[in-house]
């Protein structure tokens, strides 16, 4: 199923990629995931499921109809995450957790180097941020990009203007 097909109300784990995976490594990492949803829907985990890669390959979305995940299945999916990742020496478990839409591209920044970029004027108030944290896809369909002022990293842009001065 594609994921446009799902409902907004269908669970949600996004899976931010750092670097962004290129579409055969990504192909790769979707067709294994597929397999474990398969086997998901099999159990009676979920009733359906859809997977995408967005972001030019920065974001996994895993997308399914039911309830909640049980820790045991996001292990399983963890696994699989932690396998792909030693294999394509890309970061999925921890990832650096502040995502800025610049130009088009997403770029990766720890609170360390967001706090340099904004001192630098790389980071405004005006710039565009990936929200990785949306739990449905409905939330992410409605925000998973929206300026600065509206994300929960602003507190920490404030901040460090405030030292600035």
């Amino acid at each position: 199923m594609h994921i446009d097909q799902l409902p907004d109300h269908s669970q949600l784990r996004i899976v931010p990629v750092f670097p962004a995976l290129s579409p055969e490594s990504a192909g790769g990492l979707l067709g294994s995931l597929e397999k474990l949803f398969v086997q998901f829907q099999a159990e009676g985990r979920c009733e359906a499921f859809a997977l995408d890669m967005q972001g030019n390959g920065s974001f996994c979305l895993l997308s399914w109809l039911g309830p909640a995940l049980s820790g045991c299945s996001h292990d399983k999916i963890g696994k699989v995450l932690a396998l792909f990742e030693e294999r394509l020496s890309v970061q999925m478990l921890a990832p650096p957790p502040i995502l800025a839409d610049l130009d088009g591209e997403v770029t990766y920044y720890t609170h360390k180097s967001f706090k340099s970029a904004v001192v630098a004027g790389v980071i405004t108030a005006d710039t565009l941020m990936w929200d990785s944290l949306a739990q449905t896809l409905g939330a992410w369909r409605c925000g998973s990009k929206r300026v600065l002022t509206e994300h929960w990293a602003y507190p920490l842009f404030q901040r460090t203007q405030a030292t600035m001065t």
